[in-house]
């Protein structure tokens, strides 16, 4: 069939319709090799009019086809509420012409409803070109728009000198608050992916000074929470010693920056701050940082990171950071975590987060399995306890064995 001339798919092309379904879906699968405008019009009908099945299959054909003029019926088609099309014009679109298809899903992001996949197709075309438009994009004040297209510029930018000069500027820019904090992430997985951690701040550090070289007080005080999002030596030297800063604005910008850190190298650094700072503000925010750090995977031995858990718990004075530490605790995967949480389903500000925890912790067999006596008994009374559907269905696999 593959041999057919162009006249005799025509003719072929031209019974689509009187075929059986399941030959029109091979004859479909197979009509890239024809090229003809009669080719074209056939699988135009079939993503139009035909079932799910011979539209999938007219999906797979106009990819490999290469055809431009098809890209608005795929737009069309990824309006739908069908996530089995949707998949397969992202196939298709990614193998039509580039730019077309690119400007084609450019068009479309104001559109809410096509936003998240369009974003996802541009992020897997790895589309440089659309960095200018989504960082315009990015500067809106709703956060359902900048913080899916703010994530997207994270994973299409590289850590080079053309692409955080970029988005430096729009953090500077960035109203503070959720829209910086979403920046800063972004340019934070951007720099990861220097493999050289000791380098990662180099092209950042770079852009911000003045022209005589300096980092001025002004833009400290704006970038250090950025910087200690990337965290590395050469940050620390320049963050740690404003600690002593005779600027509180400065002192503030570094704090954040170590409550910013990637992982645990300053946790010593923040429990000092969570037990010894005069500003109640500076102590929490260094608590739910060491909180986070310390949960991370580590070499540390669990009873260990239990302890530094316990001890935080100590220190939350309020139900939010209570509700945290138990909600890290779940990281923790020893029946002594087990025990300390369960010992909190009666607390009746932290009952339902141990309720989660307790049942995420349940979802790991090696811990639950040799101690199933005494976490079914748990998990019958986080049954009980817990106001989620989705904890009590997670509580029952786990004590099914699933």
């Amino acid at each position: 069939m593959q041999e057919l001339t162009v006249a005799q798919w025509d003719a072929l092309i031209g019974q689509l319709d009187e075929l059986p379904a399941h030959v029109k879906i091979v004859v479909l699968d197979i009509a890239a090799g024809s090229l003809s405008e009669q080719t074209l019009e056939s699988l135009r009908e079939a993503l139009q009019q035909g079932n799910d099945v011979e539209r999938l299959a007219a999906l797979r054909v106009v990819g490999s086809m290469g055809d431009a003029e098809i890209i608005p019926l795929l737009i069309a088609i990824l309006m739908e509420n069908n996530p089995v099309l949707k998949t397969a014009v992202e196939d298709a679109l990614l193998q039509l012409p580039r730019e077309d298809a690119a400007n084609a899903l450019l068009a479309v992001l104001d559109h809410m409803e096509l936003r998240p996949k369009a974003l996802d197709i541009l992020c897997t075309m790895k589309y440089y070109e659309a960095i200018d438009p989504l960082i315009s994009l990015a500067q809106s004040e709703d956060a359902t728009v900048f913080a899916p297209v703010i994530i997207t510029l994270g994973k299409i930018c590289d850590p080079d000198r053309y692409d955080i000069p970029r988005m430096l500027k729009l953090y500077l820019s960035s109203r503070p608050g959720v829209h910086r904090e979403c920046v800063e992430r972004a340019i934070a997985v951007i720099c990861e992916k220097n493999p050289d951690p000791d380098t990662r701040a180099d092209i950042l550090i770079e852009f911000l000074k003045n022209e005589k070289g300096e980092l001025t007080p002004t833009i400290l005080v704006a970038s250090l929470p950025l910087l200690g999002k990337v965290g590395n030596q050469q940050i620390a030297d320049m963050v740690l010693p404003l600690f002593k800063s005779a600027q509180p604005d400065l002192r503030r910008s570094a704090i954040r920056a170590i409550c910013n850190w990637p992982n645990a190298d300053y946790h010593d650094v923040l429990w000092i701050i969570v037990k010894e700072s005069p500003t109640s503000e500076y102590s929490r925010w260094a608590l739910r940082a060491y909180v986070r750090v310390v949960t991370l995977p580590s070499d540390r031995p669990e009873a260990e990171t239990l302890t530094m858990l316990q001890m935080a718990m100590q220190m939350a004075d309020n139900a939010a950071d209570k509700q945290w530490c138990m909600s890290r605790c779940s990281t923790i995967r020893t029946m002594e975590s087990v025990e300390w949480i369960a010992g909190y389903l009666d607390d009746s500000v932290l009952s339902q987060t141990a309720c989660e925890a307790l049942a995420e912790l349940a979802h790991h067999r090696f811990l639950r399995e040799p101690n199933k006596e005494r976490f079914d008994t748990i998990l019958a009374k986080v049954e009980k306890i817990t106001k989620d559907a989705k904890v009590i269905e997670s509580v029952k696999k786990s004590r099914l064995g699933l």
